[in-house]
């Protein structure tokens, strides 16, 4: 999931009261999702590569018995399920003396002064996340099919959360029902974007504009979902006109810095630059 994008969402509206939710979603990740996907990336490149003919000759029975050990050592070498193999046998082994409650009670953390030194070194991970999906797009791209599943991603696994949670969520529910719709909500992560560099570099471009697509429209989403899912009886008109003033100033100052760069490149316009200037001037 976009943990970079909503992870700040989940912890302003309900501190770390969901996090243990938050950690076991990525604990049936990192030993389900994640080895079905690889071993899927991992057969599709075999197939692609034996098409453009690097592995001619070859007959197929024999191919997939030479590739089987390789997929098997690539899955099983994946640092997401190697760190988090390990993070479970150091909770066995070591977590009675390494982990402390949190001051909420609602998980564990690390003593001090590790736990400040984790914080300290994992601090940037969102920001260099969303940094490396803005570098990878050097030129928009968008088709059919990706904007449909990013569509699919917001709204249907949204939907979908919400319906499990309705069979599966105890009584009384609270906020762990909104939870599950609100966390079906984000975007999807930077990680389809780092299985494109690795797998086929050619779609990397495609993977980053449906990502940043993605969190174009998952911005408005949450922010409505965060606002009424956790102040339902709230007069929210100050808070409205708060963000709004505040997204003025910012689409400002994105404006004028579109300008400048345009300003910058003036002499290679053409008409989608001219087009660009004069939306950047109108909002500005």
């Amino acid at each position: 999931s976009g943990r970079p994008f909503g992870w700040a969402v989940i912890k302003a509206l309900y501190g770390d009261s969901m996090t243990v939710y938050i950690a076991a979603n990525s604990l049936v990740g990192s030993f389900v999702m994640v080895p079905m996907t690889l071993i899927l990336l991992e057969v599709g490149k075999t197939i692609r590569m034996g098409e453009e003919g690097v592995e001619a000759g070859a007959a197929a029975g024999t191919r997939s018995t030479c590739q089987l050990g390789p997929i098997c050592q690539n899955v099983i070498r994946n640092p997401v399920i190697v760190m988090t193999i390990l993070g479970l046998i150091f909770q066995v082994l070591f977590g009675r003396w390494c982990l402390v409650e949190n001051e909420s009670g609602s998980g564990v953390r690390f003593r001090e002064p590790v736990a400040g030194i984790i914080e300290y070194w994992t601090a940037p991970f969102g920001m260099l996340a969303l940094f490396s999906t803005g570098l990878s797009l050097r030129s928009a791209s968008i088709h059919f099919w990706p904007m449909i599943l990013v569509s699919l991603k917001l709204l249907v696994c949204a939907y979908l959360s919400y319906a499990f949670g309705l069979l599966f969520v105890s009584k009384p529910v609270g906020h762990r029902l909104d939870f599950t719709w609100f966390y079906g909500s984000f975007p999807a992560s930077s990680a389809p974007l780092v299985f494109a560099s690795q797998f086929d570099e050619s779609v990397v471009e495609l993977v980053a504009a449906s990502i940043l697509v993605g969190y174009v429209m998952a911005g408005p989403n949450m922010f409505i979902d965060a606002m009424f899912l956790s102040q339902e009886f709230t007069d929210m008109t100050g808070t409205l006109n708060a963000v709004q003033a505040a997204t003025g100033i910012a689409s400002a100052v994105g404006a004028g810095i579109v300008l400048v760069f345009l300003a910058l490149t003036y002499s290679s316009w053409g008409w989608s630059g001219a087009l660009l200037g004069v939306y950047a001037g109108l909002v500005l």
